[in-house]
């Protein structure tokens, strides 16, 4: 495969990262993960909307420009001969001279393209995991960073169980999101989602779900959702823009995830691409 390393176009079993790139010294770098299907990519707009967003607050000094990023996006996506699949995008502060991240340098553009992962039987299975034992992010606005080794490290302790993704809650009990993938639930025709003031990412899939919620007259309501009161909701489904809106069950818990499944197919509809 092919990928675009910096200005160049190298074959990915060859390609390499600078050993001072402040994404392999300190975990300082963006990244975002887009699907696309016969060379239409779903999201891409907002995808780079909130890549562009982190790389202004970061005050990383990139060279491109939005058309260039998406220029290269699709270039990648030509050279590797690739009908549908996943574009890795990713950002980094730069070659850090001397180690010195205090020293200004031009950032660094990375894209990947790799297939779609083998999707699960549905529903799938997800376990609740304390956010502080994983050192899950805290506060606002969250970037989409690079550092995911707690993620990553939940995700093994999921895989011990055969479960396929690890729900955080803080320590009030209250639900936050996955480790890759924002949570929603469904009671009484309402759609709830943890809110971003308890240190959950924006997701891309998490604004498309609310939006076509919306459209569907089906309402949101805010509040927090406890870790005992998971189960009495008729539904509980996963999201990320690989996957779409994915059932997921909890503990013999069922449903018939009726409105999970109307969302995915106005999305499908709405967007022109079928999750599953």
């Amino acid at each position: 495969m092919i990928a675009y390393i910096n200005g160049a176009w190298v074959n990915q079993d060859e390609a390499v990262v600078p050993i001072n790139d402040s994404a392999f010294i300190l975990g300082d770098g963006l990244f975002e993960t887009i699907r696309f299907e016969e060379n239409h990519i779903a999201f891409l707009d907002r995808h780079l909307d909130r890549l562009l967003s982190g790389i202004r607050q970061l005050r990383y000094d990139f060279k491109y420009n939005r058309y260039e990023i998406e220029k290269n996006i699709f270039q990648a996506i030509k050279k590797n001969h690739f009908k549908k699949g996943i574009a890795r995008i990713i950002v980094s502060r730069g070659s850090l001279e001397a180690l010195d991240f205090r020293k200004s340098t031009q950032s660094n553009l990375y894209i990947l393209i790799k297939d779609l992962p083998e999707f699960p039987n549905l529903p799938v299975e997800i376990m609740l995991l304390p956010s502080e034992k994983y050192n899950q992010r805290k506060g606002v606005n969250i970037l989409k960073m690079l550092s995911y080794a707690g993620n990553i490290q939940a995700l093994k302790e999921a895989e011990k169980h055969s479960v396929y993704e690890p729900i955080f809650y803080n320590h009030k009990n209250i639900i936050k999101e996955g480790a890759t993938k924002n949570i929603f639930l469904i009671k009484d025709n309402f759609i709830y989602t943890p809110s971003l003031s308890l240190g959950v990412l924006d997701g891309v899939m998490r604004g498309v779900i609310l939006e076509t919620a919306k459209s569907l007259g089906i309402k949101r309501k805010k509040q927090s959702i406890l870790i005992d009161d998971i189960k009495d909701f008729d539904e509980i489904f996963l999201s990320s823009s690989v996957v779409g809106p994915m059932p997921c069950t909890y503990k013999n818990y069922n449903s018939s995830y009726l409105i999970c499944n109307q969302i995915k197919d106005e999305i499908d509809h709405l967007y022109k691409i079928k999750f599953y």
